[in-house]
């Protein structure tokens, strides 16, 4: 159990109270945990004053927010963990753009979130290589429930710029001090306008790269990665386009402090 106080600008905001409880079950082998707490957010000073768009007269975010967390150990070496949330937010801010096509902060009357998260990461050794996968993917409800407009189009419908389907895959093997990686990330569609008549399509961008560690008077690592490795051609944000097919190179020196 435990509670959060917030001084800002000599006022408090409300506090914000959490519980928790965890059980362990089957000899470890399955673990559950209930989490419930409320929370509240003051505007940032760029959501209230950034120009252009800054918004002077937003109201804080208040919420409440229940998790339900479980492990499964039952097959050995291949833990599966699976979450479920729900969480109701009111005045909710979120950047979105406006006319002449400005982005604005502003709040949303209220907000339903529930959704469910699913992971598992698992390693093996061949030899002498180690090698480490991961699998994560999200199920994201986020609909807007309540609005101050009459006969508002958005209410039911999917916040701009929030995927329903996210996922991720690693993989990455290692021996001695050579480290060689893979990850892939797939975004689903996400809608671009309140309405959810606009859309952009999901991506799947994927990076490849290595890491080698140097073992000398000092550690030395050095790396290099090829990002957007099918060269997609994608876009996060509307009219935005992310870099196509690129190349990073990095050096690590670590000095060592000996007596």
């Amino acid at each position: 159990i435990s509670f959060r106080q917030e001084l800002i600008n000599n006022k408090f905001a409300p506090i914000s109270p959490s519980i928790g409880i965890k059980k362990e079950f089957f000899n470890n082998n399955y673990s559950s945990s209930i989490n419930a707490s409320r929370s509240s957010r003051y505007p940032s000073l760029n959501d209230k004053y950034w120009f252009p768009g800054g918004n002077p007269n937003l109201l804080p975010e208040t919420g409440f927010e229940i998790e339900n967390n479980n492990s499964f150990n039952f097959i050995k070496k291949l833990p599966i963990n699976i979450s479920a949330y729900y969480g109701i937010t009111d005045n909710l801010i979120q950047w979105a753009p406006q006319a002449a096509g400005l982005w604005s902060a502003q709040n949303i009357k209220q907000v339903n979130r529930y959704g469910l998260e699913a992971s598992t990461k698992v390693y093996k050794k061949i030899n002498n290589c180690n090698i480490s996968v991961s699998i994560q993917y999200n199920y994201n409800i986020s609909r807007a429930s309540k609005s101050e407009l009459t006969n508002d189009a958005s209410i039911g419908k999917q916040l701009m710029y929030t995927p329903l389907h996210q996922a991720h895959f690693d993989i990455s093997i290692s021996r001695n001090n050579l480290c060689l990686y893979y990850n892939q990330t797939l975004t689903g569609r996400a809608y671009i306008d309140n309405n959810n008549n606009f859309y952009l399509p999901f991506y799947i961008p994927a990076d490849i790269g290595f890491d080698w560690k140097i073992k000398t008077i000092s550690d030395i690592t050095f790396g290099a990665r090829v990002n957007n490795l099918y060269n997609e051609n994608y876009q996060v944000i509307s009219y935005r386009p992310m870099p196509r097919i690129n190349f990073l190179f990095n050096l690590k020196i670590n000095i060592n402090k000996t007596k």
